[in-house]
């Protein structure tokens, strides 16, 4: 049972800074806030320090892809379940349990409920709301297998390296971290955070080749665009029949616009001055990484909803389900439509992986040049088959 929770902001200045508490009556001290930080610090080396003591950068045990660290304390009186996260350092967010509790039983709503606060209170400290939080138990989820691959975009670092091995196909890894500190002039550069993403996307795979020679193999690519929203259309002609022209209309006008304009056409080269591709990356993988916008986004994909109605089925607050709604709206994925007083897809913005054949010729040409051993290519092409042959 889940009995408080708090919510501390890490300050160098003023130290442990309990920002949200619930209920406000909760009395907590230095003593009891030192200890569950210094739980979360006991987890193990930092990636900087790992970086400096070997050659290699992800095989260590001391290399995670985890973003979240989940640690029980027994603080004083207080059983205490807190959650940090790489992405935001200098927030923690707690949950006093009862003593006879099991955490592992609340793994999944605490760490769901922990991302939800974090998110809300890193854009917008006023919508985050404890009690209604615990009592409707609100959680994000974790990231999709789209929000994986759209992290890729979001990390300029991580953007970097998958275009270079967009151009060799398979890369040591220490030739990689070379690579990357030249590219954008600096000697602190963590390669083990800016490959991370693309790991966990499975996007690229790491393996020891020979004597400890790690080396990164690129698995699949990755291609943004926006499709037009067919599946709430075809549903909104049964819940909003009212809408379904000036729908239609706008979705046309979108894609498909009378001339001289040219609308919006994600097959064409990236080269082409006309490509919208490259320019519209960034901002879609932005959208689907954003874990509340994504929520929204994934609901109205499936048809026409009132706010109403999207804050029942996100279990979000009304205004963060507004904000998001106004922040799709700007970037042209949602649309509002007053007489029904509902919001759709314009676009749906999507993000699908696909098989890299173009680094075959590659491979072969690093064979040639003894770039690579038979060894490391060989086993690229099991990787590759491996991954590709249920697909």
């Amino acid at each position: 049972m889940l009995d408080a929770m708090f919510v501390v902001h890490l300050d160098d200045y003023h130290g442990f800074i309990v920002e949200k508490r619930y209920p406000t009556t909760l009395s907590l001290n230095e003593k009891i806030l030192n200890l569950v930080y210094t739980n979360h610090l006991k987890e193990g080396v930092s990636l900087e320090s790992a970086l400096s003591l070997g050659s290699l950068f992800f095989s260590r045990s001391d290399f995670s892809l985890s973003i979240e660290s989940l640690e029980l304390s027994d603080a004083e009186d207080f059983k205490i379940v807190s959650l940090m996260s790489k992405l935001h350092p200098e927030w923690m967010v707690c949950f006093v349990i009862g003593k006879e509790d099991n955490p592992e039983t609340m793994r999944k709503e605490v760490t769901g409920m922990s991302r939800l606060i974090l998110k809300l209170i890193t854009s917008n400290p006023d919508d985050v709301n404890l009690e209604e939080i615990l009592r409707n138990r609100s959680i994000l989820p974790e990231p999709t297998e789209e929000q994986k691959l759209a992290e890729v975009f979001v990390t300029p670092s991580t953007s970097l390296l998958l275009e270079r091995l967009q151009t060799q196909g398979v890369e040591s890894a220490v030739k990689l971290s070379l690579w990357l500190k030249n590219e954008i002039q600096s000697d602190t550069v963590d390669i083990q955070e800016a490959v991370a993403p693309l790991l966990r996307s499975g996007i690229v795979k790491v393996e020891i080749i020979g004597k400890s020679r790690e080396t990164v193999f690129l698995m699949k690519d990755i291609f943004c665009y926006r499709a037009p929203p067919a599946e709430s259309l075809t549903n909104a002609q049964e819940s909003h029949p009212e809408i379904i022209e000036s729908y239609t209309d706008a979705i046309k006008t979108f894609f498909s616009p009378p001339p001289p304009d040219k609308g919006y056409n994600p097959t064409l080269p990236v080269d082409d001055p006309n490509s919208p591709i490259v320019e519209d990356r960034e901002q879609i993988a932005k959208l689907l990484a954003h874990s509340l916008h994504y929520i929204v986004l994934e609901c109205l994909r499936r048809g026409p909803l009132s706010i109403e109605e999207l804050s029942e089925k996100t279990s979000l607050p009304r205004n963060v389900v507004q904000n998001s709604l106004w922040a799709l709206e700007s970037e042209r994925v949602t649309m509002f439509f007053e007489t029904d007083k509902v919001w759709a897809l314009l676009t749906n913005p999507m993000i699908e992986s696909f098989l890299p054949e173009y680094v075959l010729p590659l491979v072969s040409a690093k064979i040639i040049d003894k770039e690579i051993n038979k060894e490391a290519a060989t086993r690229y092409l099991e990787l590759l088959e491996n991954a590709w042959s249920e697909n």
